[in-house]
């Protein structure tokens, strides 16, 4: 059931009421926007800048709860009946909190309903950025299960198989009779060189290392 406070089914020209847990309004507004917000010149009426203004108790409470607005909230149109007329649309901020819905009220006025719905999509973009891109990755990976169904229906009458990315079965596939024998690709790692043979020694030089190792070094006499 919804739950709606007196003053946020005010309209917007109350400056002295306040929507329930909204945050106070800054001592100076309109110093900077916020989520599109824009600032106005007092040469307009009271009655516009008081629904335009960026302290309206919607645009403070998205500014104050972001973490709240993250994951929900929404511009919602009502219309209203009256002796037979229908009169609106009316624009609200819905939101839930605690397992209870709330409303704030926000009249009218058009421009005030698109400052609400951007600051909304700037909150709430990071989670739309992160849907998105796991819903391509999850359209790319059923792409590529698919695509490697094929190729390994493609493979099959060859005798080969496809295990992960990787093509096996060639010592027993019949295409390696007709493959030529050399690499189709060059080697990524080359081979290694062969260990360097030793030089032989003759007889007389392994004669001499075996005396040194005995006696030590000898002198030759000149």
């Amino acid at each position: 059931m919804e739950n709606r406070e007196s003053a946020d089914q005010l309209p917007n020209d109350c400056p002295g009421r306040q929507s329930r847990g909204c945050p106070p309004a800054p001592e100076r507004p309109g110093t900077g926007p916020f989520f599109g917000e824009k600032t106005f010149s007092a040469e307009k009426s009271s009655a516009e800048n008081m629904d335009l203004s960026p302290s309206h108790p919607a645009l403070r409470l998205i500014r104050a709860r972001p973490d709240l607005f993250s994951r929900q909230g929404h511009v919602a149109a009502t219309w209203r009946r009256r002796n037979g007329k229908t009169f609106g649309p009316y624009y609200r901020l819905g939101y839930r909190e605690g397992g209870r819905q709330f409303s704030v009220y926000l009249g009218r006025s058009g421009e005030l309903v698109e400052q609400v719905r951007r600051a909304i999509e700037a909150v709430q973009m990071p989670l739309a950025q992160r849907r998105l891109f796991n819903s391509i990755e999850r359209q790319i990976r059923a792409s590529l299960r698919v695509h490697k169904l094929r190729v390994s229906a493609l493979l099959r009458p060859y005798g080969l198989r496809l295990k992960g990315f990787e093509v096996r079965g060639w010592r027993y596939s019949p295409l390696r009779y007709l493959l030529p024998r050399r690499r189709l690709l060059p080697r990524i790692v080359p081979r290694r060189p062969p260990p360097l043979r030793r030089q032989t020694s003759t007889p007389a030089e392994r004669l001499l290392r075996f005396l040194d190792a005995r006696d030590g070094p000898r002198v030759l006499a000149q």
